[in-house]
């Protein structure tokens, strides 16, 4: 799919005039109000992590990389993303202009796709630190952390649920990669459609996946309705539920787009690069 002693105590720099564009974006999570949304972008070699308004104003990169996967806290005052800035896969927690970057896990495992619990208190996030690649949760300072029970398969991409007791996920199977739903405590997992990069809606009734670069939309309690929105991935709703932001396009050029809820009426959202092409639908 497709960390850190020595770390300056501030990693925001303002000499980049205009900021670096990236060519392809990996994912685009919104700020718990709203305002602001962060992006993995990819950069010459190294993804790194931005922040751009809804209407598309102050695009301002926040770290040099490499970092993706981010998740915000509940209060918006922090990002927790991954970082590879000592070569190996580590979580790292960072201020929400990109300053003070600490890093929460160290260990030799790769540890990815963070998601900040609603409550604040949590961290879940994918780890082959047992050997198979599992969720696990820890608390938001890093300490505490145990590996939730397993499933089936390699496990990646926790989503909390709006009221913070379940989690959905997607697992690599031997037969294709499964939408699941389980309990924080990973018991009761419910398998619900073939797909990747799970996410609820703000009111809880709805998960958002992708498969085959088609973005879809289920029920949990009726996993046999799935309906087809948009042509995407990694779809993410915002707080009020009234847009819904993902990516579009293949490596090595993709974008951030904005739609309604319904995947009606997509919009560009990121700067496009002189001379780039407008991802294909």
């Amino acid at each position: 799919m497709l960390a850190c002693g020595g770390t300056p105590p501030r990693d925001r720099f303002d000499d980049e005039s205009p900021p670096p564009i990236p060519a392809f974006y990996q994912e685009a999570t919104w700020s718990p109000d709203g305002s602001t949304l962060a992006l993995s972008g990819f950069v010459g070699e190294a993804y790194r992590i931005f922040t751009i308004r809804p209407d598309g104003r102050n695009f301002q990169p926040l770290t040099k990389g490499p970092d993706y996967w981010t998740s915000w806290s509940p209060d918006g005052k922090r990002i927790v993303f991954k970082s590879v800035r000592t070569g190996v896969g580590d979580l790292y927690v960072m201020n929400a202009d990109g300053s003070d970057p600490m890093p929460l896990t160290r260990d030799p495992a790769e540890d990815t796709t963070p998601a900040w619990s609603p409550g604040g208190d949590l961290i879940a996030f994918s780890s082959d630190a047992g050997g198979d690649r599992r969720i696990h949760v820890m608390h938001a300072d890093g300490a505490n952390r145990r590996e939730l029970p397993g499933g089936r398969g390699e496990e990646y991409n926790p989503w909390w649920s709006p009221d913070g007791l379940r989690i959905a996920y997607f697992a690599t199977e031997p037969d294709g990669d499964w939408i699941y739903v389980m309990h924080a405590d990973g018991s009761r997992r419910q398998r619900l459609a073939r797909g990747v990069f799970p996410s609820w809606s703000p009111d809880g009734t709805r998960i958002a996946y992708d498969r085959g670069d088609t973005i879809f939309t289920i029920q949990p309690e009726r996993p046999q309705e799935e309906v087809a929105i948009v042509d995407g991935f990694a779809a993410r709703w915002s707080p009020d539920g009234r847009r819904i932001a993902f990516v579009r396009g293949t490596w090595p050029e993709a974008a951030v787009f904005l739609a309604d809820p319904d995947g009606s009426a997509p919009r560009r959202l990121t700067p496009m690069i002189p001379g780039a092409r407008e991802p294909n639908r």
